[in-house]
């Protein structure tokens, strides 16, 4: 899925159904920022060449490399001012909910939000281009497709200001192991965010 323009200025990204859960076996964002290398539940997703390499060339300003968050909240509560914790009621029953369960490109694990709001926060704002997904291979195929159909999308940069729509939305998910790709925006400037959010609910 592409974001059509210049790009978007922003911090904060929400995603939100009408109604009922929403689920990732993999969430992994990507824009244009210099290459880190990153843990997932099954280790370094990549290899030492490429965990290398940022070492061995110096950052060109235009490789658009996966970005890291610093952390995800899941709550049933809208208000995302508050102290949203982690749920560990779905640790062991459908998911990790950890960083490095939601970076793991297996599906195994990931997040699980059921009827809440799922946020995800990065430490500074970034200039995006795509986010690649897979379902959560958890459920069976229709609940895959269920679980991330017909969601909204918001962004924001600043802590304290309101949510911003996106001008489109995640319409219909391919089950596991198909690799679901949104893509934010055909420039190569990016799409300016800090934070985004997933909920089933209108905040």
């Amino acid at each position: 899925m592409k974001f059509n323009g210049q790009g978007i200025k922003a911090r904060y990204w929400k995603f939100e159904r009408i109604c009922g859960d929403i689920s990732f076996g993999m969430l992994q964002f990507f824009g244009v920022a210099p290459f880190i290398p990153y843990n997932t539940t099954k280790g370094l997703l990549l290899s030492r060449d490429q965990q290398e390499a940022p070492h061995l060339t110096s950052y060109k300003g235009s490789e658009v490399n996966t970005i890291l968050p610093i952390s995800i909240s899941i709550s049933k509560e809208y208000d995302e001012t508050r102290d949203n914790k982690l749920l560990p009621t779905y640790d062991n029953t459908f998911a990790e909910n950890t960083l490095e369960g939601l970076l793991d490109d297996t599906a195994e694990y990931g997040v699980c939000c059921r009827g809440g709001t799922l946020i995800v926060n990065f430490e500074h704002i970034h200039f995006f281009k795509y986010f690649e997904y897979y379902t959560h291979c958890l459920y069976d195929g229709a609940d895959q497709e269920y679980y991330f159909s017909d969601v909204k999308i918001f962004y924001k940069i600043r802590p304290n200001e309101p949510w911003i729509p996106f001008h489109k939305k995640i319409e219909n998910s391919k089950r596991y192991p198909y690799l679901n790709r949104f893509e934010i925006v055909d420039s190569p400037t990016g799409f300016k965010a800090r934070y985004w959010r997933a909920s089933p609910f209108h905040p």
